[in-house]
């Protein structure tokens, strides 16, 4: 997994191999002073929970390191105001229970009898730190984010 991640990010990942927070728990830290635990595994990630200590937090998926990756299958996860959960510790996260699709942030699981893709835009762009509805969005390409992700970006709005 290759990352980029904006200086004093503060924000802990967690995927699962399975849908629905199934299988295999990959966890990585983000602090202000670098990454610990495990170095994710894209091949192996089908869902995924983000939390961090505050809002403004943006999380890029990214299933190619290439130039063009905005053309190819993307997704941004943002912790926003109003569309997230708040966790015993007090931090805020969204879940995500099927990476190719979108559920309510707060969702334990997905239906796969309904799949519904997140909003898609042309560019991470084209929705800013302004917006207050759009607590994810992306791209569809070519390839899938379930056991593709090669690269995360981590950085904060505005």
């Amino acid at each position: 997994m290759k990352w980029e991640i904006a200086e004093n990010s503060r924000v802990d990942i967690v995927g699962y191999s399975g849908v629905n927070y199934s299988g295999d728990r990959f966890e990585t830290r983000i602090f202000p002073s670098g990454r610990q635990g495990a170095d994710l595994d894209g091949s192996k990630i089908r869902s995924m929970a983000i939390l961090g200590p505050y809002y403004g937090m943006r999380v890029i998926l990214r299933t190619t390191l290439q130039d063009d990756w905005e053309d190819q299958t993307w997704r941004v996860v943002r912790l926003l105001k109003g569309h997230t959960f708040k966790t015993e510790d007090g931090r805020y996260g969204v879940r995500i229970p099927d990476l190719d699709s979108v559920a309510p942030p707060d969702a334990f699981r997905c239906n796969p009898d309904i799949i519904e893709s997140y909003p898609l835009k042309k560019r991470v762009a084209d929705v800013g730190p302004d917006d207050t509805d759009t607590w994810t969005y992306g791209r569809i390409g070519r390839g899938k984010l379930q056991h593709g992700v090669v690269k995360i970006v981590v950085d904060k709005e505005g």
